[in-house]
């Protein structure tokens, strides 16, 4: 499905597909917050030069969509992850091509492509289970993965549900919470940022 025709500001504007308020000024916070994380320095010439961002419960891709528009220049780019629906007519996903959605078996499993070097950031949007994202974060931490960055976009109301998955006592670790009219979205949503220190 092509992207709808949206007119973004920096006023947050919703849309049918995506629970995630959308504006100009959000994007523009996510390209801060993503771009001056690098992967960790090896020796390996073969470490791609591409740098990708997982966005875990995708659903209609429209904000993935709309953001690897908005990162076109960059080297960042956006892949979804969903669950695989195997009855299912229809697709959840209608925005993201068929090459950037990995699928994953159920709701608590997390994505193989996790443990690929490119992928340095991950972002969740409306979860549903903090379990998940604590699994995340896990395998993250206990893998010593390449992942530098997770974002977590959601209502305020759910934050202290999900607030104790951040909670690390390594000092290698920040975390900055930001509210919805700082970073563009709405005023009863909030962004959260987890990054390890450089």
């Amino acid at each position: 499905m092509e992207l709808p025709t949206l007119v973004l500001g920096d006023a947050p504007v919703r849309h049918a597909h995506s629970c995630l308020s959308l504006s100009n000024k959000l994007f523009r916070a996510l390209l801060e917050h993503l771009s001056p994380i690098t992967l960790p320095t090896t020796n390996d010439t073969s470490r791609p030069e591409n740098r990708v961002i997982l966005s875990v419960g995708s659903g209609t891709g429209l904000l993935e969509s709309l953001m690897t528009s908005y990162l076109a220049s960059t080297c960042l780019g956006v892949e979804g992850v969903e669950v695989w629906q195997a009855d299912s007519a229809e697709s959840t996903n209608k925005y993201l091509p068929e090459p950037f959605i990995n699928t994953v078996r159920s709701s608590r499993e997390i994505s193989s492509r996790l443990r690929d070097p490119e992928v340095f950031a991950i972002m969740f949007v409306y979860p549903r289970q903090p379990s998940l994202l604590s699994l995340y974060m896990t395998t993250i931490l206990e893998m010593k993965l390449a992942t530098r960055v997770v974002i977590w976009l959601g209502p305020v109301a759910d934050w202290a549900e999900y607030e104790s998955c951040f909670t690390r006592s390594d000092a290698s670790h920040t975390l900055d919470v930001y509210e919805g009219d700082d970073v563009g979205i709405g005023s009863y949503e909030m962004m959260a940022v987890w990054k390890f220190q450089s």
